[in-house]
């Protein structure tokens, strides 16, 4: 009974759709009644629907595809004839093979939809059909890319000058035999039916197909380098079970190793979890600017990851991204790289600036093999999952051309990020997409002594040479996007033919980078200069809202400018454009520092009070993790993608709440197994550990030195020296145990943050 209702509705959704179109079509009715009447499944039904669609379309031609006529190669034209002649027995693994393939005309062509999956699961389940006794295929998913090229003797190519910018994708099932090549003529075959409609357009037509978009369900097979990432992920498992038992079972023994807990989830977690302890000269509200910095390009990455894939409403969408507000603010994304460029130089100073001077000394080598142990161990296992053990986690239509599309560059060029070079060498094949921001922020610490030396020897100097190369930098980059002709604005960007050319001399290079981390710099010395001084900054509160009001015009300016640009009707003289170049992001680091700068002084109100909210301390502490996996966790869902998605603010936002989830998650994970384990090695191995000697006194004296002069002094000086230990406060030791403690945490919490466009 539930069959012939289902038959029934069927039916009548047959019929109100022909109605809805004019068109009255017999055979389809007698299809359908003659189903009904002999009671035929609803699998049936359909089975005679796709095979009289099949049949419309190749009216023209002389009967299925011709098979026998392609030039193809063996044994794909052998199992591709076989395929056609089922298709025409209406078997129903070839009308399944039928019904996966993208149809033509594809639907929200005139909304930017130029590429269709058909149905990728549907296709590749189809498994070990036999052609003869020995000889047997699967079902083949590809896409098939069709390139619509305007004739010389034409101008009404102009019509489809849309598919002429981006290929037109379909999907296509093909016998598994077939190679791409194969599946390009296949598909120029299948489209030579609209022949007639492309020569009075003037347009002509090419396909091509790739062999990482052909997917059949045979599945890679493990290689040697796989077992070699999966055993060093097992041999690291096993140390932390192993450091994190003995750290259970030795808690209360004051002489354990330090070493041998290392890796100890327990220890490190709690250290992770820790958000009380930090001394009043903390900075607290970096933690928050940190997280919040880091969400917002995650956010900018999830709304970037959403505008290259498959969508039915592509250009109404852009068009928003544009025109709204809210779209300049996802596209602004770009300003938390120079957040992070600014933190990142004034952490650097910040810690050197209360260490150095205070031992006036500067451990050159140290100040380097730090840094580098710091954030290589958990780039390197992330490259290592990226080119072995990623690329089996997920398939789909789109897995090689999106998530496996860094496996290739980390093969060849993996050493170049280990360096740190990468965004020089090889810079448009780039080995973690982001990493150019690791490149960068190196390079910079590398060459930040040539600025904090001159800082410590000679302030003026050194103040002098901050606003000097923060001028320089900022008409630099001005003056090399004007007269380069480079896009000024993401949506420029995704349209310019010099997309890599201002990649690698605008966007990648150091010497374009450096202003907002020269910013940081002299910020940092600012704030240890007034601490050390003892200076209060306490402004009345009109002075206070007044510099707050210039603070937020400079953060909101920012983004208002990228805002006008972006505007189709905006048109600047070149004198406009200048300016603008210059001054824009010189706006938002001057910004950022001032908000900084009135935290850290008393003068932040409830702005602190946000930024310094406990939890965001250790979100903070996930974000160079989080740096790493974020782009992972959003390109595996991207690869993973099944058909054309609706993009909009209600399907986009909760993505991005779901790629923080998952990155917090992950970063957790790299961080208490790779990241934070290898700080503690480095700090036990090269933090300077001087061989063990007998206890000295504050003074620095000796049990053994003691007793020597005490033996050399009468009675009453004995009494003299004891009233005088009394009198005579402590002298302090270089830095205080709390002070230790902060630097400490400082020199872990180096931020860190990425992104990629």
């Amino acid at each position: 009974m539930t069959s012939r209702c289902l038959v029934c509705l069927c039916f009548l959704l047959l019929c109100l759709g022909r109605s809805s179109a004019q068109r009255t079509d017999p055979i389809s009715i007698a299809i359908a009644l003659n189903a009904s009447r002999d009671s035929l499944s609803l699998q049936k039904l359909i089975q005679n629907i796709i095979y009289k669609a099949q049949l419309s379309t190749t009216e023209s031609k002389s009967g299925f595809y011709a098979a026998t006529s392609l030039n193809l190669s063996e044994p794909c034209k052998s199992h591709y004839d076989f395929y056609n002649k089922e298709l025409q027995s209406m078997q129903t693994w070839a009308l399944t093979m039928s019904d996966s393939s993208t149809k033509f005309p594809p639907s929200s062509l005139l909304q930017g939809a130029t590429t269709h999956l058909g149905n990728f699961d549907e296709c590749i389940d189809i498994r070990d059909i036999k052609w003869t006794e020995t000889s047997s295929f699967h079902g083949q998913h590809c896409l098939a890319a069709h390139k619509f090229k305007s004739k010389a003797s034409s101008s009404r190519g102009a019509v489809v000058g849309m598919l002429m910018y981006s290929p037109l994708k379909m999907a296509l099932c093909v016998p598994s035999t077939c190679n791409p090549t194969d599946t390009a003529i296949i598909a120029m075959d299948q489209f030579s039916a609209y022949e007639i409609y492309l020569n009075a357009l003037g347009v002509e037509l090419e396909v091509d197909v790739n062999e990482q978009d052909c997917h059949t369900a045979d599945r890679p097979e493990f290689s040697s380098e796989d077992m070699i990432a999966a055993s060093i992920l097992a041999f690291f498992a096993g140390l932390v079970i192993f450091s994190t038992c003995y750290d259970i079972f030795t808690e209360k023994n004051e002489s354990r190793s330090n070493l041998a807990i290392a890796f100890s989830v327990y220890t490190n977690g709690k250290k992770l979890l820790n958000t009380s302890g930090s001394s009043a000269d903390t900075l607290h509200c970096l933690h928050g600017i940190r997280f919040l910095s880091m969400a917002w390009i995650i956010l900018g990455h999830r709304y970037q990851s959403g505008i290259t894939l498959p969508a039915i409403n592509m250009r109404p969408f852009m068009t928003e991204i544009i025109e709204s507000w809210w779209g300049t603010v996802i596209t602004s994304a770009t300003n938390a790289v120079d957040t992070f460029f600014l933190l990142s130089g004034l952490m650097v100073a910040y810690v050197f600036f209360r260490t150095v001077p205070k031992t006036n000394s500067f451990n050159i080598p140290m100040y380097y093999i730090h840094r580098y142990v710091r954030l290589t161990p958990a780039l390197a296992i992330i490259i290592m999952l990226r080119s072995t053990l990623l690329t089996h986690s997920g398939s789909g239509p789109l897995w090689d051309a999106t998530a496996n599309a860094e496996k290739k560059n980390c093969d060849n060029y993996w050493w170049t990020n280990l360096l740190y070079v990468q965004n020089y060498v090889n810079p448009m094949e780039l080995c973690i997409s982001q990493g150019w921001y690791l490149a960068v922020d190196m390079q910079l610490y590398w060459l930040s002594p040539l600025l904090l030396v001159p800082l410590w020897k000679w302030p003026k100097v050194g103040l002098a040479m901050v606003g000097l190369l923060t001028a320089a930098g900022s008409i630099l980059v001005a003056l090399m996007t004007f007269y380069g002709d480079y896009p000024t604005t993401f949506v420029e960007m995704m349209s310019s033919p010099k997309i890599e050319d201002y990649q690698k001399n605008i966007y990648y290079p150091v010497y374009t980078r450096f202003v907002p981390y020269v910013v940081g710099i002299g910020l940092g010395y600012l704030l240890v200069d007034l601490k050390r001084k003892e200076w209060k900054v306490r402004v009345p509160k009109v002075v206070n809202l007044v510099l707050w009001i210039i603070t937020a015009g400079l953060l909101v300016g920012t983004i208002a400018v990228t805002h006008t640009l972006q505007q189709s009707d905006f048109v600047a003289n070149d004198a406009e454009k200048i300016s603008i170049l210059i001054f824009m992001r010189l706006m938002w680091s001057l910004g950022v520092a001032m908000v900084i700068f009135l935290c850290a002084t008393g003068n932040g109100c409830f702005v602190n009070t946000i930024l310094s909210w406990d939890w965001f301390q250790l979100l903070s502490r996930l974000t160079y993790s989080a740096y790493l996996v974020h782009i992972s966790v959003q390109i595996s869902q991207n690869g993973s993608l099944r058909t054309l998605s609706f993009l909009g603010d209600m399907t986009l936002f909760p993505q991005f709440l779901g790629d923080v989830m998952m990155t917090l998650v992950f970063s957790a994970m790299l961080c208490l197994v790779f990241e934070s384990p290898f700080m503690i090695l480095e700090k036990e191995l090269l933090g300077g550990r001087k061989p063990a000697t007998k206890p000295k006194d504050h003074y620095g004296i000796s049990s053994e030195q003691r007793t020597e002069v005490a033996a050399e002094i009468s009675s009453e000086d004995k009494v003299e020296v004891n009233n005088l230990q009394e009198v005579v406060p402590e002298i302090p030791s270089i830095t205080t145990s709390e002070e230790k403690t902060e630097i400490s945490n400082l020199q872990d919490d180096v931020p860190q943050s990425p992104t990629s466009t």
